[in-house]
């Protein structure tokens, strides 16, 4: 009898062996093998790294130069992504006030309109959550100001930006970086995040002067464009730059795009969002027939007076929903906002300096060990950043144990489906199976997230490669060829 239970035990056991999640059981002698002889294909003069773990037990499955500090791109995002979910709440949200820093007496409010910035990144964004369109936000606010019976204010329209410290910039930027729409430049008040669209006009032959049309929103701060833009050749695609720093008036556009467009769209990075944010509603209310003696302007002290009464008050989507919109577009300018929020909660102040101290601090109440690690903004935009595959890896373990991981899984790109991801791996074994956030900029490729194998439990992995000469359309294969032999 015991015999025939031994056998019956052993067929049984045979038969779940097969079944038995990759993250159990590791990976096979033959899928290392394959990856250490894909791996093996990049130069010799770049650095690889990839990480494998299972996510249900955290078990190490892979690991290559794990260990090795690394640039990490944008894929530093999902460590910001873990310190405000961690620290800020997925559910918690930010909020714009409208204030009347005066009496309102027989229609005439006599002090300052003013709009208070909380540090919502998505303010005047439609694409993000509950987040209101520029013209609809204007609305709402002229329609509290009529409300409040003011039909003309003696004072000037304010956008109050006090929470954040004077630095929009990080000071390891790229100067190629900042005056590009994803050049990361921050605002306790933001608006339209942060940057602006530039119309451009091209004559059909190459060489030639490039026409500037306008701007959406009309009201940069930015009274010269230093134009030396000219017509590429048939084919040649957008090569347009734009250069200049923060609270400056001038920007230089430089480089080519395409010839014989009427209108050609190319985004900046706004000098002075809380400006913009304040000259928009001033033009608003005056358009629609209220009379304001004073100006649009901005300031980074407080303007309020003794007298204050709150005409709005407008909530921001969850940091949730912002984080989704970060993570899945890989938006720098609400990577670099987060990090503030962070140092203003816990530190009173928001600088990048506070953020990263209480970034770290949530770090390590998660176990993470941070040696090899160096974090310089919350974006990845700085080259001076550095983390390791492991470290990061072992972040998106940590995140899996806390209730928030669903709100990190869901902001993340998924393959051939949505965000950076959409057009990439859309082959049917990979598409849907790759939640990931990317990571390029020049001589850097990196992936961070997770992989769904089709018969077993969720992988975490991190994939990051620096100093590859070869196209990055050779790195994608090759990481396709890995993420095949996984989902396998």
């Amino acid at each position: 009898m015991r015999k025939r239970l031994s056998i019956i035990l052993c067929l049984v056991i045979t038969l779940l062996i097969p079944k038995c999640s990759l993250a159990r059981r590791g990976l096979s002698s033959t899928t290392r093998r394959k990856i250490k002889a894909i791996l093996g294909q990049f130069s010799a003069h770049c650095s690889v790294s990839l990480v494998l773990q299972s996510v249900r037990d955290g078990k190490p499955l892979f690991s290559h130069n794990g260990q090795k500090t690394m640039v990490p791109a944008s894929t530093l995002k999902v460590i910001t992504a873990i310190g405000a979910l961690d620290g800020l709440g997925p559910k918690s949200r930010v909020e714009t006030k409208l204030l009347a820093t005066g009496p309102i007496r027989e229609g005439c409010l006599q002090g300052n309109l003013v709009i208070v910035g909380g540090g919502d990144p998505s303010l005047a964004m439609a694409e993000v959550g509950t987040s209101l369109p520029a013209k609809n936000l204007l609305w709402r606010w002229l329609s509290a100001v009529r409300k409040a019976g003011v039909k003309e204010i003696k004072g000037d329209v304010v956008g109050e930006a006090t929470l954040f410290d004077d630095q929009p910039i990080s000071r390891y930027a790229i100067w190629e970086d900042i005056g590009n729409y994803y050049g990361g430049v921050t605002s306790s008040l933001s608006f339209h995040g942060n940057h602006y669209h530039l119309y451009l006009s091209s004559l059909p032959k190459a060489g030639t002067v490039v026409k500037v049309v306008g701007t959406i929103p009309v009201h940069t701060a930015i009274t010269t464009f230093d134009n030396r833009l000219r017509a590429g050749p048939q084919g040649s695609g957008d090569n347009a730059y734009i250069f200049g720093s923060p609270m400056s008036h001038v920007r230089y556009l430089v480089g080519t795009i395409p010839p014989g467009r009427q209108t050609f769209k190319i985004k900046g990075s706004l000098p002075n969002p809380a400006y913009t944010c304040a000259a928009s509603l001033h033009q608003k209310l005056i358009k629609s027939g209220i009379k304001i003696l004073g100006r649009p302007c901005s300031t980074n002290v407080s303007k309020r007076g003794r007298q204050n009464t709150q005409l709005d008050s407008y909530r921001s989507p969850s940091i949730a929903a912002i984080v989704k919109h970060m993570n899945k577009t890989s938006d720098n300018v609400f990577a670099e906002q987060l990090l503030k929020l962070l140092g203003h909660k816990y530190k009173g102040k928001g600088s990048r300096t506070r953020g990263l101290h209480i970034l770290e601090e949530r770090l390590d109440e998660l176990g993470l060990t941070r040696t090899g690690v160096h974090l310089k903004d919350g974006s990845g935009l700085s080259r001076y950043n550095g983390i390791t595959a492991k470290f990061l890896t072992n972040s998106l373990i940590a995140a899996a144990r806390k209730p928030y991981y669903k709100d990190l899984l869901a902001s993340l790109p998924i393959s051939g489906v949505d965000g950076s991801l959409k057009r990439r791996y859309q082959s049917p074994e990979l598409k849907g199976r790759i939640m990931a956030k990317t990571g390029y900029m020049e001589r850097v490729f990196a992936l961070t997230g997770f992989i769904k194998p089709k018969s077993s439990g969720m992988l975490a992995f991190t994939f990051i490669v620096n100093d590859e000469t070869a196209p990055f359309r050779v790195t994608q294969k090759r990481f396709r060829e890995i993420a095949l032999l996984l989902v396998q």
